[in-house]
């Protein structure tokens, strides 16, 4: 994973209170997190930063589009994401990031990446099973030639009963 400054924070200079930044994600952003299945992506991001004494608050929003492939039939198309998320950010005598929401750093840094929770945040805010009938255009489904050898397979699969064809447990059925 390669470092991209413009997801530097240099939070140390700046004065109490809010702060925004907004960065505009294309491919380029997920190259450099070595993702290679996001495509043809377009995604806004805009990072409110509440500065206080002893810790930073970032709320971090995302919305936009990426092409994936479906799960189903292996057609890339275009899924929406969105989310919004909460990062608190600690000082501590160490790094330690183990709790989910809350990160410490040590007093000594001055500046935090947010590129990993960016990332972080747009992967968790995919579908688990991504299928072209979530196409945002509605009227893309997923490949028939595909999907019909996939029920052609399973079919086969499941009127064969392995216990009975396969001679490896006749063996086993005789120690009975």
């Amino acid at each position: 994973m390669k470092k991209n400054v413009e997801f530097i924070i240099p939070y140390e200079g700046l004065k109490n209170g809010k702060h925004e930044f907004a960065f505009q994600l294309g491919d380029e952003f997920f190259e450099a997190m070595s993702e290679p299945d996001f495509r043809d992506s377009s995604i806004a991001v805009k990072v409110e930063l509440l500065k206080e004494t002893t810790m930073l608050v970032f709320n971090v929003e995302h919305s936009g589009t990426v092409s994936v492939e479906c799960d189903r039939c292996l057609n890339r198309y275009t899924q929406p994401v969105e989310g919004n998320n909460r990062l608190i950010v600690n000082f501590g005598d160490e790094y330690n990031d183990e709790n989910e929401t809350v990160l410490i750093l040590p007093r000594s840094e001055y500046e935090i990446d947010l590129a990993p929770f960016i990332f972080e945040y747009i992967t968790l805010s995919m579908p688990w099973k991504r299928q072209c009938a979530q196409d945002i255009s509605g009227t893309k489904t997923c490949d028939e030639a595909m999907v019909t050898k996939l029920e052609s397979l399973r079919a086969k699969n499941e009127n064969k009963d392995t216990d009975e064809d396969d001679p490896r447990w006749d063996a086993l059925r005789n120690l009975k």
